[in-house]
């Protein structure tokens, strides 16, 4: 079986003065040093954010995150141009603080008292934004049907509830699209409003600022209204009158059959005063009906709206003084709740001043109160004493001086008339001129491009969301990702050395071309080589006595290179003159006679069933120094083959026979073939595919390799991606099985 004297004497031993110790060494300190790099890395990320790790994360994964941005930014630039454009017209107003007094009566106009400057502009902006406006402005376009849902109401009270809901439904929808937006620093108001129809929005835009005057010019000409509406009724009643007194003075004289002169200058005393009583009395009345009608605006009102209410400097600082009190505790209630003593103390002072305001309301009242009866009662007896005047006069004319007290009725009548009409007048003039401090100053305009939806910046935004969540879904993935991918993880996680570190190379050449392998290994300057090499020191150096006699290399799964790594460690162990034997006892998966090209007809399962002699499977590979047991015919029942006493005795025969012997095993999960080898072999090295095993599936593993009592004394991490790693090797070189 084992007579190759010629082949032993040929065998390169490794001595102290010989090659091969330095060749040793120097693999030695590149296994180091790949070590180092990748300690010195983890060091890097417990220190800090180690950029240089992430960005080969990035790199590794980029098609990930370059999926997940185009799909972000194709989503977005869809979505931008499948929505709606939005059109948006403005119209600029200017609300001026005081009123614009081109005609001036000020004892008719109702003032109103200055609140402060950021409270009325508020109120006005508010105003724009009302329910109220908005229900104006759609009743006048029109715009009752803009919304989908219908009102459907059974029955009367139903549909009367429906009916106000719907009527909310539209009135919110179409504030939705409304903006006030004040001018800083000035009197003018930008008011704009959005709508898919560019022709709309300029309509609403306008219609706003018209019906939003109209308002203002109604609410505040409310003051005259009751004014003018009593001194129609007044107006009314002294027409009445006067025609009254002019029929009866034509009656009266058509009776006499004289005409009186009205230029007379014979006017007794007694006329004299008559006439002084009749003009004292035409001017009281009026001053009766000026205060009766203040006193009936009064009770109308309650007072708070009289000139004479909000003219008064008492009142005014009284408010003035409230309305801080009330901002300060609205800012205060954001703080502190209202049963606080702070909130309690201000609101209490809120209602004291309200209480003095009331009662100087009150005290006006009691004062226009005494003034109307003062005038009434002062007008009762002028017009008394006119009425004596009267029967003194009737006591001592005769029927014609009937005549004059009847024309002066007429004439009082007339003149009463005519100072209430020119009263109505004025205060019609006064209701609609001067009062309007509203006007517009830009009307709104079609616009002609949409203002939303803004595509470019859409996409760009989306376009950088999606470069960020692509990177932090990779990096996310990664942190997902439990595979070992590096010699500190493994050393760290499972407390192993790392024997070597075999980078990924992709190999044109199929498996069944028995040179490739060779090639590499043969080739000093091979990256494989050399990754080897390294390998091949580190076993020298796991023990004192040297390599372990009996070496299985196994993986915890199927493809992880364990076949390649052990053939390749050894080829370099042969290379370096150790007489090596390498037995595929892969007994389910054979494969090394495919990689070395030779026939699997005998093999370790012809030697284990009793078919076949050691020397009998035992075959040269091309390379000097290394032989091989194949498979042979692949058994039904591997686990007992490998249990037997033949399969000992086998092994002891060829470590007395050989220098190295290399076990190929199969993979440990799942099978207790690999278990067993272990207990048998010297030493057992797990083979890991870097970046492809799970951390659970090497702890499985290993805790059945040790429950066997296998010496494990380390791992190798294969298909190494070199790329976007610092292990020193050429990067551009890959591994493959």
């Amino acid at each position: 079986m084992y007579d190759h004297e010629d082949e032993e004497k040929g065998m390169i031993e490794i001595s102290p003065d010989k090659g091969g110790r330095s060749l040793a060494k120097r693999s030695e300190r590149n296994i180091q040093a790949y070590l180092e790099q990748e300690n010195s890395g983890d060091n890097q990320t417990e220190s800090g954010i180690d950029f240089k790790a992430l960005w080969a994360v990035i790199v590794k994964r980029k098609w990930t995150a370059i999926t997940f941005f185009l799909i972000v930014t194709v989503s977005a630039t869809i979505s931008s141009f499948m929505m709606t454009p939005i059109f948006s017209s403005t119209v600029v107003l200017q609300i001026g603080r005081e009123e614009s007094n081109i005609v001036k009566y000020e004892d008719v106009k109702t003032s109103s008292s200055l609140s402060p400057m950021s409270e009325f502009y508020t109120t006005q902006h508010e105003i724009l934004k009302s329910r109220l406006l908005a229900s104006r402005v759609i009743t006048k376009l029109d715009l009752w049907n803009m919304s989908d849902s219908k009102p459907n109401g059974s029955n009367g009270e139903n549909e009367a509830q429906s009916n106000e809901k719907y009527r909310d439904r539209v009135i919110d929808s179409f504030l939705q699209g409304l903006t006030v937006s004040p001018v800083r620093n000035s009197m003018l108001v930008k008011v704009s409003y959005e709508s898919a129809n560019s022709i709309l929005a300029e309509r609403i835009s306008n219609i706003i600022a018209e019906e939003y005057v109209n308002l203002n010019l109604e609410r505040r000409m409310g003051a005259t209204t009751y004014a003018k509406a009593f001194l129609g009724d007044q107006l009314e009643q002294i027409r009445a009158r006067l025609e009254e007194s002019e029929k009866e003075l034509a009656a009266y004289s058509r009776s006499l059959g004289v005409v009186k002169d009205n230029n007379s200058s014979e006017i007794s005393t007694d006329s004299q005063v008559f006439n002084d009583y009749t003009a004292a009395l035409s001017q009281i009345e009026q001053e009766r009906i000026k205060a009766e009608s203040i006193y009936k605006q009064m009770q109308r009102s309650g007072g708070a709206s009289l000139s004479v209410v909000l003219d008064n400097p008492v009142i005014q600082l009284l408010k003035s003084k409230k309305s801080s009190l009330e901002v300060e505790y609205q800012e205060s209630l954001q703080i502190y709740k209202p049963d606080f003593p702070l909130m309690l103390q201000k609101k209490g002072q809120i209602e004291e001043i309200q209480r003095k305001i009331d009662e100087e309301v009150l005290s006006i009242k009691k004062s226009l109160q005494i003034n109307y009866e003062a005038v009434k009662a002062e007008e009762e007896a002028l017009r008394a004493k006119r009425d004596e005047a009267k029967e003194l006069i009737l006591s001592v004319q005769d029927r014609g001086t009937r005549y004059s007290v009847i024309k002066r009725e007429v004439d009082t009548n007339r003149q009463l008339y005519e100072g209430l009409l020119q009263r109505m007048k004025e205060v019609s003039v006064a209701g609609g001129v001067g009062l309007n401090n509203i006007s517009v100053i830009d009307r709104a305009r079609v616009a002609d491009h949409p203002i939303k939806p803004k595509k470019s910046l859409i996409i760009l935004i989306f376009s950088f969301i999606g470069m960020i969540g692509g990177i932090f879904l990779v990096l996310f993935i990664e942190m997902l990702d439990d595979t070992i991918k590096g010699a500190a993880a493994f050393e760290k996680i499972f407390s192993l050395p790392v024997l070597g570190i075999i980078p990924e190379l992709k190999i044109k050449q199929e498996l069944n071309q028995p040179n490739h392998i060779h090639t590499e290994n043969m080739n000093s300057r091979s990256v494989i080589s050399e990754a080897f090499r390294s390998l091949r020191t580190s076993i020298q150096f796991t023990t004192s006595e040297g390599a372990p006699k009996v070496t299985l290399f196994t993986s915890a799964r199927p493809s992880e290179g364990k076949s390649t790594t052990s053939l390749s460690v050894a080829i370099q162990f042969a290379q370096a003159g150790k007489k090596v034997l390498i037995v595929d006892l892969d007994l389910r998966k054979a494969s090394l006679h495919k990689v070395l090209g030779i026939s699997n007809d005998w093999g370790i399962t012809n030697y284990l069933a009793g078919d076949a002699q050691p020397a009998e499977i035992t075959r040269s590979a091309s390379i000097e120094n290394l032989y091989i047991v194949p498979s042979g015919p692949l058994p039904p029942n591997p686990a007992e083959l490998i249990s037997s006493g033949k399969m000992f005795s086998f092994l002891s025969l060829a470590v007395d026979k050989f220098d190295i012997v290399i076990i190929d095993g199969p993979p440990v999960l799942g099978l207790a073939d690999a278990p067993l080898l272990g207990n048998l072999a010297d030493a057992t090295v797990l083979i890991v595919e870097a970046g492809v095993t799970r951390v659970e599936h090497i702890r499985d593993a290993l805790k059945r390799l040790k429950s066997s009592h296998s010496k494990i004394i380390g791992g190798v991490l294969t298909k190494v991606n070199t790329r976007h790693s610092s292990y020193g090797y050429d990067a551009y070189y890959q591994y493959g099985k």
